[in-house]
């Protein structure tokens, strides 16, 4: 083992899941700010027509959150570590 040389590690796979976790960080939490509206103001829950409501969009904010946002933070973390 040659002790003048120094470690060196290939982080583009926890670089590309916390670009994920960025995006869908973005994504999901701008349809959770959305339909956060929509529940104090009614009249914006037909913005979109049908697909826009309230109804609708919540479980693409959820699961784009839990699904995209966290499981994404948490692989970047483990894969990092």
């Amino acid at each position: 083992m040659r002790l003048d040389r120094a470690l060196s590690y290939d982080y583009t796979v926890a670089k590309y899941f916390m670009f994920a976790t960025i995006l869908f960080g973005i994504v999901g939490m701008g349809i959770g700010v959305l339909i956060a509206f929509q529940m104090a103001y009614p009249d914006l829950n037909y913005l979109a027509g049908e697909y826009g409501t309230f109804s609708r969009l919540r479980p693409l904010h959820t699961a784009g959150v839990i699904f995209g946002f966290m499981l994404s933070g948490v692989f970047a973390t483990w894969d990092y570590i």
